[in-house]
């Protein structure tokens, strides 16, 4: 269980961290107040840290964190960059997007 809540809190600051960097390229009022996007990494490092941790503990190794991080960010870029910019799945995203699940499998129940 706290394997899985940390997984939902790293993807969770990942979204928070696309809108952060990608939101200025859509939003005009992001673009405009630059200290809200710095004030932004505040939660984002407090979920990072604490999602870091649950996954560490759950899984039983840092590695094994740090896969989960990285696929939980291409997922919600995947997803937030086709919500906010309409860019659509290719081939070769459909390709990542299966092997990043296929990551999050093996670290989930490789024992």
């Amino acid at each position: 269980m706290k394997t899985i809540l940390g997984a939902v809190l790293m993807f969770v600051a990942q979204l928070i961290v696309f809108y952060q960097l990608y939101g200025p390229l859509k939003y005009q009022w992001l673009n405009n107040n630059k200290w809200f996007l710095y004030l932004m990494s505040i939660p984002i490092a407090f979920l990072l840290i604490n999602a870091t941790k649950m996954c560490a503990d759950g899984l039983g190794s840092n590695w094994s964190a740090r896969f989960m991080t990285q696929v939980a960010g291409v997922l919600a870029f995947l997803l937030a960059n086709w919500l906010t910019f309409g860019e659509g799945l290719n081939t070769k995203n459909i390709i990542c997007l299966v092997l990043g699940v296929g990551i999050i499998g093996v670290q989930l129940f490789w024992k």
